[in-house]
């Protein structure tokens, strides 16, 4: 979104997935760090050489649906508890961005209010023959090619030959 690419070119620090952060050059500097354990000691020690007036904008890209399966969730309860435990100074928000299934579901003329919505991201899916049969609208979340090529072998193991599969994904610019 908008505020999010605002967000990220204000911003002193830029922290993520070294995808989404090449394309951006922050005042200060970024690291590809995305998980707690890498961020909160950074964020200590930064604080302690820079004290002073004024705090560095930090800005931690993740990409997928921050509130489906992100590792957004995790990172933002421990930053909650370092700031609530006084560790660190600092106003944590998810800027969300546009979601994949509202997104991808545009892109092929359906709706999703009536769909089942699932994730292979870093997990199995039990019954995924059940699950699709059960519903006539299915959106999954797959961690790339080898997911869909999974997803492909799934279904014809499972004999269910009359599936319509539309795949797509986003290139991060």
């Amino acid at each position: 979104t908008v505020e999010v690419l605002k967000a990220a070119e204000n911003a002193d620090i830029i922290l993520g997935a070294e995808r989404m952060i090449e394309s951006f050059d922050p005042s200060f500097e970024k690291k590809p760090y995305y998980q707690a354990s890498l961020i909160i000691p950074y964020l200590l020690e930064v604080s302690e050489k820079y004290k002073g007036p004024g705090s560095l904008k930090t800005v931690i890209l993740f990409s997928g649906d921050s509130g489906f399966y992100s590792g957004s969730d995790k990172l933002y309860q421990e930053l909650k508890k370092a700031a609530d435990d006084k560790k660190i100074d600092a106003s944590i928000r998810i800027l969300p961005g546009i979601s994949s299934v509202s997104y991808m579901a545009s892109c092929i003329g359906e709706s999703w209010h009536d769909a089942q919505i699932l994730s292979m991201h870093g997990k199995e899916i039990k019954d995924l023959k059940g699950k699709i049969k059960s519903h006539r609208k299915t959106f999954m979340l797959v961690s790339g090619a080898g997911d869909v090529r999974k997803t492909g072998r799934l279904l014809k193991d499972a004999g269910l030959k009359n599936v319509r599969i539309a795949a797509g994904f986003k290139r991060f610019i």
